[in-house]
């Protein structure tokens, strides 16, 4: 992946991730196969306001100058992600559709950690 694409895609996906959580937790993760009670429907909120908030930073970085803290912390947060989804799947947490978001965070800390290695390369 290109870094346009690689900031595109992951903003598309944290914002409609984001938006769900914020607006329809409940919902949400229901398909997951996950019930909330109404602490779970505020931490839901708020990790989707976090969610939101990445994926605009990097919609406003697709286009932008290169910044390495940028795609350090987008490398940080989808390697960390992908640990902690895949362990929580392997645990037996939610249903089948939890493997689409260990294959998210997998393709976007494999782009980031690309761009990473060779945007270190280039300064």
């Amino acid at each position: 992946m290109n870094t346009q694409l690689t900031y595109t895609t992951s903003a598309i996906a944290l914002l409609i991730y984001g938006i769900g959580f914020m607006l329809a937790p409940g919902q949400l993760l229901a398909l997951y196969d996950v019930q909330l009670d109404l602490n779970g429907l505020v931490i839901s909120r708020l990790l989707g306001a976090a969610f939101a908030g990445c994926g605009i930073l990097n919609w406003l970085a697709r286009k932008a100058e290169h910044s390495q803290a940028i795609l350090m912390s987008n490398f940080v947060h989808f390697v960390i992600g992908f640990v902690l989804v895949l362990w929580g799947r392997m645990s037996g947490a939610g249903n089948e559709l939890l493997w689409l978001n260990v294959g998210l965070y997998l393709l976007f800390a494999i782009g980031f950690g690309r761009l990473s290695l060779i945007r270190g390369r280039l300064n």
